[in-house]
């Protein structure tokens, strides 16, 4: 847990870190861990401040061994906005309540990687909490302007860092967003996420079009780049696949694959959007792989994955399929 101060009269900054660990049964009584937590501090404008302490410069890692601890930084004009366990320093879950503005800011400025995509993470987790929110009170969803102008931004410049900006951009699933709520309600999250994923699709259809159309790999290769591009070009089609273009794009992209990278994600999203293409696209997905029992485990798990409220039913038939195997450990769990 970790709060934070700031004095305008002497220009000093102060974070109050907390610690804690929860008791297990071979240890009730935790102590104090040794957290390294590497921090930034940004003004409004971006800038980064210098880190010290009545004029010594610190070292960005916060030694944190104490359950509460102190560090106090001078010479800061103006509340900055931290960017808190920067390249994930230690595998700890950070609790502070950063606002939109400041996550915002983020986004935009930081020059640490991990801060920037857990800005967005944590961007995405708000704008979710608040519509599971309207969801239960029966109101109706929205979602922050401001937010789909810093995705659009990331979307532009997605050239400066394509494996950040797909990262930055994927919108976090079902279970991870669960794991912000201590109650799960699976029907409000799946709700609000879809909703988020239409808004999204919409509002950077042109952008996630062109750079779609734009990245062309003719040749299959196994390289960083390629890898890149195509993680690119296959968030491009998850949103797209939301949009009035998806059974179109998805179809052609299924049909032009030669790799199963590309197949699946087409028929990913063939089954999650519930394209009218999806049923076409299985069904040639079987013929041709039916012989290959690891390829049709990917088969199985996309249908048990489908959003058709008589799923179970789905899944119930597909255990009479020629191809499962109850007694096959892989095979049991693909459904």
């Amino acid at each position: 847990l970790i709060s934070d101060a700031y004095d305008e009269q002497t220009h000093t900054y102060r974070l109050t870190v907390s610690q804690s660990t929860p008791p297990t049964a071979d240890q009730m009584e935790k102590v104090n861990l040794h957290i390294p937590l590497k921090i930034a501090l940004y003004d409004a404008k971006g800038t980064k401040q210098m880190l010290q302490h009545n004029g010594e410069l610190l070292s960005d890692v916060l030694n944190v061994t104490e359950k509460d601890q102190v560090f106090e930084f001078h010479g800061i004009y103006g509340r900055p906005i931290p960017a808190l366990l920067c390249d994930f320093s230690a595998p700890v879950k950070l609790d502070y309540d950063y606002t939109t503005e400041q996550l915002l800011g983020l986004l935009k400025f930081a020059d640490n990687q991990f801060a920037r995509w857990d800005a967005a993470q944590m961007l995405f987790t708000q704008e979710l909490r608040r519509n599971v929110a309207h969801f239960q009170q029966g109101e109706a969803f929205d979602i922050s302007p401001d937010v789909l102008t810093a995705l659009a931004h990331v979307l532009e410049n997605y050239e400066q860092d394509i494996e950040l900006a797909t990262l930055i951009l994927t919108l976090p699933k079902d279970i991870e967003f669960a794991e912000s709520f201590k109650t799960i309600d699976p029907d409000g999250i799946s709700a609000a996420r879809e909703f988020m994923l239409v808004q999204i699709a919409e509002y950077l259809k042109e952008d996630l079009l062109r750079i779609y159309t734009h990245i062309r790999l003719e040749n299959y290769q196994v390289t960083q780049e390629d890898i890149a591009l195509r993680a690119m070009r296959n968030l491009c089609l998850s949103y797209l696949a939301y949009t009035n273009l998806g059974n179109t794009v998805v179809q052609k992209h299924y049909n032009n694959a030669n790799n199963m990278t590309d197949t699946l994600a087409a028929l990913n999203m063939a089954t999650k959007a519930a394209l009218p293409c999806r049923d076409a696209l299985l069904a040639d997905f079987e013929q041709k792989w039916q012989h290959d029992g690891l390829v049709m485990d990917k088969w199985f798990a996309l249908q048990a994955t489908r959003p058709d409220e008589n799923v179970l039913e789905i899944v119930q038939v597909l255990m009479d399929h020629p191809s499962f195997n109850f007694n096959n450990p892989n095979r049991l769990r693909s459904l």
